[in-house]
């Protein structure tokens, strides 16, 4: 587990989802190139000629797309199947019929390949790789952490992250595919799984395991790297929603969120930080999901750490600037995380405002500090407690369905909380007056009315808390993937 346990704020990943596909013997209207990325040209080799490869070129079987020196070539084989050929790679369309595809790694020289395709179709995959044929049944996605590939792979009602590639891992995948969370144990070494309620890590099960308990902190560490690993992984080719792919990746992303704070829901505030710095329009799906699967009785600890760890990876994602994008953001992380907290309980709604803009407004004002701003340079601190105020009240009423007395109540705990949180995080010069404005307009957009908002002054902070681990944003332009 060497590889695990590292820390994913080294992250430098590449990923882009799996499941590698092929081409039909009439080159079926849907099997073309969707896109070239880079400077680079590409080429298709058909019948002994040497063709230009464009965006929209219909593929046939026989065919062999070659990825020139700084160029990648996206690839679909038939609508919900999606290849990437990186650069300086070769790969041939040996057969597609239907939903089954073979791709040919072997031909002209070999290369690296990952793909996406959408896991409903029950599709039947194989690529030819140098080390034979690699077939798998559920989506996969390749992604490098600190120089090191893994495989991460989505099934039935988990989510499994292995240290290596895809070929090297497929027969430990098919059996991960297979046992659907009942028989995970043999997955073999440097692998962690994460089923609801359970985790294994190198052949060890450790049911309701928690990064918290201290008896095995090398597991521990290593359950919420894999966490942090699959999730990211995911979330950013959602984000990239190349060839129209995004939106399959983006239902993916909920279940293993799910699955993730079911199996270790100690970990969703690391997994949050990194997947929002990864892919930040990703993060209010990725906070919202966490917090629907919230074990009974933890949602508003959940949302409380979901916000706090998403609301800082979208400032750090836009190194540390504070803009009208990053704000909306921020309303959207808290919003979502407050409105599936409060509609579990909602009689504590008042009391989940006031976490959840706390946590907002401490998340994102760290996130500025994380990557080397000033939080009490202009307004930023200021803008980013108004939008967590405003997300947070905005949720609560919505989640709760409260009016009257109630609403005020909640637009009043959010004001202060969002005050709190900032100056928890060393911002000296937050304007309660706008901070209340920003609840005044969260609840009006959930339908109430509310006076404006009183805010309690903040308790004084001796000395500013500690920002969380700073987390490294994902590069986008990376293109790193598995050997073939």
């Amino acid at each position: 587990m060497r590889y695990l346990t590292k820390l994913i704020s080294g992250l430098g990943i590449v990923m882009l989802g799996a499941m590698l596909i092929a081409a039909n013997a009439n080159a079926q209207a849907d099997s073309k190139i969707v896109k070239l990325v880079g400077n680079g040209s590409a080429t298709v080799t058909r019948g002994g000629q040497t063709l230009p490869a464009t965006e929209g070129m219909a593929i046939a079987v026989g065919d062999v797309i070659n990825a020139g020196a700084g160029v990648d070539v996206f690839y679909q084989a038939y609508a919900g199947a999606l290849s990437k050929l990186m650069a300086n790679g070769h790969v041939k369309v040996e057969a597609i019929q239907g939903d089954t595809a073979l791709l040919d790694l072997t031909a002209g020289g070999g290369g690296r390949l990952t793909a996406q395709i959408d896991p409903n179709k029950g599709h039947k995959f194989a690529v030819r790789t140098p080390k034979g044929v690699a077939a798998a049944k559920g989506t996969v996605y390749t992604i490098e952490v600190s120089n090191q590939t893994y495989t991460v792979v989505t099934f039935n009602g988990g989510v499994a992250v292995l240290a290596g590639n895809f070929s090297d891992a497929a027969s430990t995948l098919q059996s991960a595919y297979d046992t659907s969370g009942a028989n995970l144990n043999v997955v073999g070494t440097n692998a962690v799984v994460l089923t609801p309620g359970k985790a294994v890590v190198d052949n060890t099960t450790t049911t309701g395991f928690t990064v918290t308990d201290g008896s095995n902190p090398t597991a521990a560490a290593a359950i919420t790297s894999a966490a942090q690993i699959a999730v990211t992984a995911i979330a950013q080719t959602a984000s990239q929603n190349i060839g129209g792919q995004g939106q399959t990746a983006s239902n993916e992303l909920a279940q293993v969120v799910g699955t993730v704070v079911q199996a270790v829901p100690s970990s969703i505030g690391a997994v949050a930080a990194t997947a929002a710095a990864a892919a930040p329009d990703q993060a209010a799906k990725v906070v919202k999901a966490a917090v629907d699967n919230a074990p009974a009785g933890q949602a508003a600890n959940v949302a409380t750490q979901a916000t706090q760890g998403a609301t800082q990876g979208v400032v750090q994602a836009n190194g540390g600037v504070v803009n009208n994008t990053v704000t909306q953001q921020v309303t959207d992380i808290t919003k979502n995380a407050s409105d599936s907290a409060a509609a579990k309980d909602p009689t504590n709604a008042g009391t989940i405002a006031t976490q959840v803009s706390q946590a907002g407004a401490a998340g994102a004002t760290q996130g500025i500090t994380a990557s080397g701003g000033n939080v009490n340079n202009g307004t930023a601190a200021t803008d980013l407690a108004a939008a967590a105020s405003s997300g947070a009240t905005a949720g609560a009423i919505s989640g709760s369905k409260a009016t009257g007395t109630a609403a005020q109540t909640i637009a009043d705990n959010a004001s202060t909380g969002a005050v709190q949180g900032a100056t928890n995080s060393g911002a000296t010069t937050v304007n309660s007056g706008t901070v209340s404005q920003g609840a005044q307009t969260g609840a009006a957009s959930s339908g109430a009315t509310v006076n404006t908002p009183t805010v309690t002054p903040p308790t004084p902070v001796v000395q500013p808390t500690t920002p969380t681990t700073p987390v490294t944003p994902i590069d986008p332009g990376l293109n790193v993937s598995p050997a073939g």
